[in-house]
């Protein structure tokens, strides 16, 4: 064997390895949390966050909830899908 082909498979193994890795990282990290309340009221500093009504269909969710600052106060419609 050349020396070239060992240096050309040790560079595509190398490249394998660093493939099978990054998968194992991104498939097991946590892509998203629930930051919104499931009943009562959620304080993140001086922000207070209250869920009013939930609106369930088959392929969204839509949450009405309430937030509060310390200065006044707002109204969010988080609209959500579903994983089929």
């Amino acid at each position: 064997m050349h020396i070239c082909t060992y240096h050309h498979l040790f560079i595509y193994y190398y490249y394998i390895l660093l493939l099978f890795i990054y998968l194992f990282i991104y498939l097991y990290q946590i892509k998203c949390t629930q930051y919104w309340p499931n009943t009562s009221t959620t304080m993140y500093g001086d922000i207070a966050v209250t869920l009013e009504s939930t609106h369930t269909f088959p392929d969204y969710t839509i949450k009405t909830l309430s937030v509060e600052l310390v200065s006044g106060r707002g109204k969010l419609h988080h609209h959500s899908g579903t994983l089929m």
